[in-house]
């Protein structure tokens, strides 16, 4: 029982998973350690003097899976136990350790390699890791994935699409976007409705600071204390944290000041001594502030300067664009 699985999901069908390659010894070796504990020994032993020419990261191919199901059987698992084997080795045929040796040779290391966790499956609020242990995802991935982890609308949604065109320019009109802008023309508020793709809040960001710039014919930025709005090399320019600035010399540049947020004295005095005419700002800090809002009269004090300046203001709303929360 779930031989043929544990069979399939080491020798992958190609043709329904071109994504997958099959699994390596090392995989196996690692699941039989999850499932089994210190049972696996005695097995992992077996298949070692029975496959002793293949080494940990080698794919298997079809004789091997055929060994492996034979050493298997003669242990006598439990069904439960050989399901969880198939489960395991279905949700990844890379081995925890391969994964993070790759990543740590080909991630430039600029951040934190977070490899504490190595998710294969979602579902929900939920994510599973290679050892088959689940989690509840409390960042949703920088809220990029705040409607759940493989919800089946959106991964339906997504291979439909993929299967017509899988991608196209932006200057392209195209139907997959009209459906998009006919969802949300009817969302919108009176007079904003102009958008420019892009597939990050840092390119976003980037982008908004040229427009402004090219609008208002300046180039001087009003930023806020603790606020982050991403790190491109624009983005990371207007956030308040200089040990993300200092690496790319961006610490002191001429062209970005920092009010204090909740504060419109301290913007007022900022615009008259600098003459900017760009505001950048989060309605609710996230990244430097745990998820500080804006105070409503603060909002509204900041768009009456607006109006008497002739400001530009950008609204980073990566933690409360469409009414969200991160």
């Amino acid at each position: 029982m779930y031989s043929r699985e544990i069979k399939s999901a080491i020798n992958y069908d190609r043709t329904n998973h071109p994504e997958r390659t099959n699994a390596t010894f090392g995989r196996v070796t690692e699941v039989l350690e999850n499932v089994l504990g210190s049972n696996s020994e005695e097995i992992i032993s077996e298949l070692q003097q029975k496959l002793k020419t293949v080494k940990e990261n080698t794919e298997l191919n079809q004789d091997h899976a055929e060994q492996i199901i034979s050493i298997l059987q003669t242990h006598s698992l439990q069904p439960d136990q050989m399901q969880k084997i198939a489960t395991q080795l279905q949700s990844s045929e890379i081995s925890t350790e391969e994964a993070i040796r790759l990543h740590q040779k080909y991630k430039v290391p600029v951040s934190h390699l977070e490899k504490d966790i190595i998710p294969v499956i979602g579902n929900g609020c939920w994510i599973q890791d290679t050892k088959g242990d689940w989690y509840i995802d409390m960042d949703s991935n920088y809220s990029a994935t705040n409607l759940g982890m493989s919800n089946p609308e959106i991964a339906q949604g997504l291979y439909n699409q993929a299967k017509l065109l899988i991608s196209m320019k932006e200057d392209r009109v195209q139907i997959a976007r009209t459906r998009f802008l006919k969802e949300i023309d009817v969302m919108m508020p009176e007079g904003l409705h102009y958008f420019y793709w892009q597939n990050s809040g840092g390119e976003a960001v980037d982008k908004a600071i040229k427009i402004a710039k090219a609008h208002t014919d300046s180039k001087k930025v009003i930023a806020f204390k603790n606020g982050f709005h991403g790190r491109t090399h624009g983005a990371v320019s207007v956030t308040w944290n200089k040990d993300y600035r200092k690496p790319f010399h961006l610490a002191d540049e001429d062209w970005v000041f920092f009010a204090d947020f909740n504060d419109i004295g301290s913007v007022k005095k900022l615009v008259e001594k600098t003459g900017a005419k760009i505001i950048i700002m989060e309605i609710v800090q996230g990244e430097e502030a745990a998820n500080l809002p804006a105070d409503s009269e603060f909002i509204k004090e900041l768009w009456d300067l607006k109006e008497e300046k002739d400001l530009v203001i950008i609204d980073d709303e990566v933690q409360a664009g469409f009414g969200r929360t991160a």
